[in-house]
């Protein structure tokens, strides 16, 4: 093991981490956010009044589907942002994982065996450790995307569906 190899993995290691933290974080507001949204959409479709007859009748009905075509696709953004968040990692006999069976010793018995492995087989626990977190990375990424993409669809139709509602309060107030 060399002093470059140390410096990798530890480079390696805070890059990975760095990412998957500020996905993390990301996908923890956006599911906040989705939850304000839909309630919202969700209130805006229980308080829904049936309209007078005429333009501002239709329009209303037009921005109460958008408001319930809203719904799902919050509620779909919201699910993937908690299953970027949910955790990932798999049982591992290495020395890093702290679910191995490694973990389970006396604390003499995991330090004599850390202190007995031989520095390539370290190395190499460590490497595997870093692809573990690539893989998690990656996952979490994929997930995202997914949770941002239903986030712009739901967006859509509820910015539709408030400019409509808005346009419809100033028509309430137009004397005929």
């Amino acid at each position: 093991m060399t002093n470059v190899d140390d410096e990798f993995v530890v480079f390696e290691r805070h890059v990975l981490q760095d990412n998957i933290l500020l996905c993390d974080a990301k996908s923890g507001i956006l599911v906040i956010f989705a939850a304000g949204v839909l309630w919202r959409c969700v209130e805006s479709v229980a308080d829904f009044v049936i309209p007078d007859p005429g333009l501002a009748g239709y329009v209303s009905d037009l921005y109460l589907i958008l408001y319930i075509l809203a719904v799902p696709a919050w509620l779909v953004a919201a699910y993937w942002a908690v299953r970027t968040v949910s955790p990932r990692i798999g049982p591992s006999d290495d020395s890093i994982y702290w679910g191995a069976p490694l973990f389970l010793k006396s604390q003499d018995e995991f330090v004599s065996a850390i202190r007995g492995a031989a520095p390539d087989a370290q190395m190499d626990g460590m490497l595997r450790h870093l692809h573990s977190l690539g893989a998690i990375c990656r996952d979490k990424d994929g997930r995202f995307h997914k949770a941002v993409r239903a986030t712009e669809v739901a967006a859509i139709f509820f910015l539709s569906a408030e400019v409509i509602r808005f346009g419809v309060s100033l028509l309430r107030f137009v004397p005929s």
